[in-house]
Order: C-alpha cells, then sequence, then structure tokens
C-alpha cells in the first residue's frame, strides 16, 4: 500500500494543532498522503463512510492527544468519551491496532503520556506501549522536524519538499465576543459583519457563516489582480487565508475561522490589519464596504 497518513483528533482538544499539521504534512510528503476528517469531508458527505475509508488505506495513525484528551465526556451521560464503545476516536485507533497500521502517539499543549494501560479501554490499551513525541511551545520546532525525518524513514513516506517553512503551533481559538466585533468596526469602519447562507456540497441543505466582509475597490482591473496576487504570499505565511473574489476592478473579502466553524477570530483581525496595510500601497479608493447584490455567499 502507498504510504497514507490519518490524523485522530478530538475537536475541543487538538482541531487547531491537527489543522496546522495537516496543512504541513500536505506540502512536505503531498495532499494525497494525508488525511483529516474536516478537510476530506464535506457537507451532504457520508461521513462515516469517508473515515472508514480513510482508516482502510491508512499506513501512519496520527493520534494528536491533548490535555483533554483522555477526559472529555458526553453531555448527557457524564461518562468519558473514550469509554464509549461508538466513539470515533476509540474505534479509530483500534482500526489501526487491528491492522497493525504503525502508530505515532503526538502528545501536545503539555499533556502527559500514557504509560499505564488502566487509563484506556482494553481494545486499545496497547496504545501505551508506543514510542510517542511530545510538541510543546518550547520543543515544537525540534518535534516537528524529528516526526518528519521518522515518517520518512520508517514509514515510506517520500519528501516531496523540505523547503517547506515549519508552522506555528496553533493555539486553541474563540470567537470574538460581541463587544470585540463591536470595537473593530469603531475602529475600522470600511469592514462589515455579515451572515451568509451557503449550500452544502449536495445543495440540498444550507450553513451559516458570521464574517467580517469589506470591498476593496481599484482604478483599473489589472491593479484589483495585482492586489490579490502580491498580498498572496504575505496571507500565507499568516496560516490563514480570507474568502476573496474578484469583480472587474473589485476585491470583495470574507474572512471567518474555518475551526470555529466560520465566525471572526484573533486571526481574522490579523488578516484584516494586513489587507488594510496591503491596500494602502495601491492606487484604490475605499468603499463604503456594503455588497453590491446581496451579503450571500456566491
Amino acid at each position: 500500500m502507498s504510504p497514507y497518513i490519518f490524523i485522530s483528533y478530538r475537536r475541543e482538544d487538538t482541531r487547531w494543532i491537527a489543522r496546522s499539521l495537516h496543512r504541513y504534512f500536505s506540502q512536505v510528503f503531498g495532499e494525497d498522503r494525508v488525511f483529516m476528517d474536516r478537510v476530506e469531508i464535506r457537507f451532504g458527505d457520508d461521513w462515516r463512510g469517508k473515515i472508514e475509508q480513510g482508516l482502510a488505506r491508512a499506513t501512519i495513525l496520527l493520534p494528536l492527544i491533548g490535555t483533554r484528551w483522555l477526559e472529555l465526556k458526553d453531555d448527557e451521560s457524564q461518562r468519558r468519551r473514550i469509554d464509549n464503545d461508538e466513539d470515533w476516536v476509540r474505534a479509530e485507533i483500534r482500526a489501526a491496532l487491528n491492522a497493525g497500521t504503525k502508530i505515532f502517539p503526538i502528545y501536545v499543549d503539555g499533556a502527559r503520556p500514557i504509560q499505564d494501560p488502566k487509563h484506556l479501554p482494553p481494545d486499545i490499551a496497547k496504545l501505551s506501549r508506543y514510542q510517542y513525541v511530545e510538541m510543546s511551545e518550547t520543543s515544537w520546532e525540534g518535534s516537528l522536524s524529528l516526526l518528519v525525518r521518522e515518517l520518512a524513514r520508517t514509514a515510506g513516506l517520500a519528501v516531496c519538499d523540505l523547503s517547506v517553512p515549519l508552522p506555528e503551533r496553533r493555539k486553541q481559538v474563540h470567537p470574538l465576543t460581541r463587544q470585540e466585533l463591536d470595537d473593530f468596526r469603531i475602529h475600522n469602519p470600511a469592514w462589515r459583519i455579515t451572515t451568509s447562507e451557503s449550500l452544502t456540497t449536495n445543495g440540498l441543505a444550507t450553513f451559516l457563516r458570521t464574517e467580517l466582509y469589506r470591498e476593496y475597490r481599484f482604478s483599473t482591473f489589472p491593479l484589483a489582480t495585482r492586489f490579490m496576487a502580491e498580498t498572496s504570499a504575505a496571507i500565507d505565511q499568516l496560516q490563514h487565508h480570507p474568502r476573496w473574489e474578484n469583480m472587474w476592478r473589485t476585491v470583495r473579502v470574507w474572512l471567518s475561522t474555518w475551526d470555529i466553524e466560520f465566525q471572526p477570530s484573533e486571526y481574522d483581525l490579523k488578516l484584516a490589519q494586513l489587507l488594510d496595510e496591503r491596500f494602502g500601497s495601491f492606487d484604490g479608493e475605499v468603499h463604503d464596504g456594503t455588497p453590491s447584490t446581496s451579503s450571500k455567499a456566491p
């Protein structure tokens, strides 16, 4: 089987780190070598089937274990999720153990390694025996470099591009409060807050995005497209990307954070500041930010 990484994680525990690692491994090893559910599974997909397909193809399982991984509980029963036989994280590890898949546990944010099998359900107790990697704020870059080397050496993954810069350690992110949004609008009146309705991939249902919105208007079409092209590299360094489009002399921008169900976060404030600074160096006029037709996502 071709080498294939499956990233296993709990959303409330390490989703912000999982996204960062998925993006980095996709660049280093190739996009067709890494699976992460929130990237591969879209609205309208059979999510169980997608996960099962990813597990069947996986030759490497990377369980991301944070400080809450073991102790998170179900809301109703108040039982540890890991003790539920149908818990998907448990099922992913169980499937990997049963299939003989290589497993590289990754402990992040100061999580203590699970070395006593009694802390785990019997069907995944062997996870405590596996050699692990610890990735903290102080050891992030060194541990990540070591992990890449080990994946290439022992798991048969071919490195596509080692020149890719190491990602920053993503921290837990929260939606901006109403007060934070109001303060941003007061100091940045060109930006608006919109609620946009988007179709799922099967076209049968909708979901809502709450986003920061602005239009940048230029005197010519080439200036508008140059703004997008020349700003892209700086945006990529932030590891946070806009939803944007070019309509003749206008660039429309929507900002929200994928990790928190498409709501604005501090990352969007940083990106808005970057875009405004770059716009200041172009020959453009500030637009009042009102969408030309509607605030619905295209």
